[in-house]
């Protein structure tokens, strides 16, 4: 149980981008995780990205740690074509955003609106948690709306953008779209 409320705290703290915080969780979780499972690696795999990315802006090792990270759960993910018949957890989900906001990053727009649109698509037909839809779901159709503006793709940009505003004011949620 105290491994898994740390790395609860771990995770909270990714999604505020708390760099201060990130690093001291980690070292609290390595701590915890002695014998640990796949699964709370791919936790700390995810969290050492995020410092690579944030703290250190080093993309490339922020890279390599997101793809060790999903591979664990999704090893036949290349990081750059969706696998349309998988189920996805929510910290897959949060990987693979991070993975393609770095696509982004490095101009390959076109492969960050893929796995972007397959992150929509997920989880319009298959997300029933919402907690984790209201959480992610604007984020994604916000950096949709980014890089389908940044390609010239402005109709596409603005349908993205008036689909999350919706989504945004029935669910109270508008920390993501601002006018």
């Amino acid at each position: 149980m105290e491994l898994y409320s740390a790395i609860q705290e771990l995770i909270r703290n990714i999604t505020d981008d708390d760099v201060a915080k990130i690093e001291s969780q980690i070292e609290v979780v390595e701590k915890l995780s002695t014998n640990a499972s796949d699964l709370e690696h791919q936790c700390l795999y995810f969290a050492k990205g995020e410092l690579e990315r944030q703290r250190e802006k080093n993309d490339e090792k922020a890279m390599e740690m997101y793809m060790k990270a999903i591979q664990i759960t999704l090893p036949d993910f290349d990081g750059k074509n969706p696998l349309r018949n998988n189920l996805l957890t929510f910290d897959e989900i949060m990987i693979i955003n991070a993975i393609a906001i770095l696509h982004a990053k490095a101009d390959d727009i076109m492969t960050a609106v893929q796995l972007g649109m397959w992150l929509k698509k997920y989880m319009e037909e298959k997300i029933v948690d919402g907690t984790m839809k209201i959480a992610k779901y604007p984020m994604i159709l916000y950096n949709l709306s980014n890089w389908l503006g940044r390609e010239n793709c402005h109709k596409e940009a603005l349908k993205m953008a008036d689909l999350g505003i919706r989504f945004c004011i029935r669910y109270g949620n508008l920390a993501f779209f601002q006018y």
